[in-house]
């Protein structure tokens, strides 16, 4: 009995013994607990797209008010100024210097301005004209001024201007002065003299570019 007990006991060791060596034989596994795994995936699931920055521009752009516009309707129009100035074919006809309220026409524009006119004259023509360059002017008006006082004033005026080829008339019912300026080589002619059945001087001036 104690030989098979002994027995059973040798054989219990040998398979201990066996196991341990079989046991210690085998490769280690590694634990997958002791060792993490490398996460290779980027976690992108907290990084959030960049928000453009947004500025002001981009709202004005969509609400700019468009440019203001004048209302043309508001605005207080300026009345014409109301000018002296009448229009013939031959040219504008501008008044210089003081005419009578009932003057028919106004004195011409070519005429030169230092050409005296009568404060109390009345235009019966005005009429200039410019040909080839060279213009011309025909005025007759009437005043009631003294043929005393216009002969001594256009004789004053023409004297002045020491016309050559000149040729002048004055007494108590005439006064004619014809001439050229040497300097400007200008024509002139007046002629004047009482109106038959009125007590008024009908003067005519002639006056052109040579």
């Amino acid at each position: 009995m104690k030989k098979i007990w002994s027995l059973f006991l040798t054989g219990m060791l040998l398979v201990v013994i066996v196991s341990a060596c079989s046991n210690a034989s085998a490769p280690a596994n590694p634990s997958t607990e002791s060792t993490p795994e490398t996460n290779n995936t980027t976690d992108t699931t907290n990084t959030e797209p960049a928000t453009p920055a947004t500025t002001d521009t981009e709202s004005s752009d969509m609400t700019t008010e468009p440019a203001s516009t004048t209302d043309s309707s508001t605005e207080a129009t300026e009345p014409a100024t109301e000018s002296n100035d009448t229009t013939t074919n031959s040219g504008s006809l501008t008044e210089k210097g003081p005419i009578a309220a009932d003057s028919v026409e106004k004195r011409p524009t070519y005429l030169p301005t230092d050409f005296p006119i009568p404060d109390d004259a009345v235009i019966s023509t005005s009429h200039q004209e410019e040909n080839k360059g060279k213009k011309s002017v025909l005025l007759i008006f009437t005043t009631k001024g003294s043929m005393e006082t216009l002969s001594q004033t256009y004789k004053q005026y023409f004297d002045a201007k020491s016309l050559t080829d000149a040729t002048s008339t004055i007494d108590e019912k005439n006064l004619i002065i014809q001439g050229t300026d040497p300097k400007t080589k200008q024509v002139w002619s007046i002629i004047g003299g009482a109106k038959t059945g009125k007590d008024v001087v009908e003067l005519t001036v002639s006056w052109s570019e040579n």
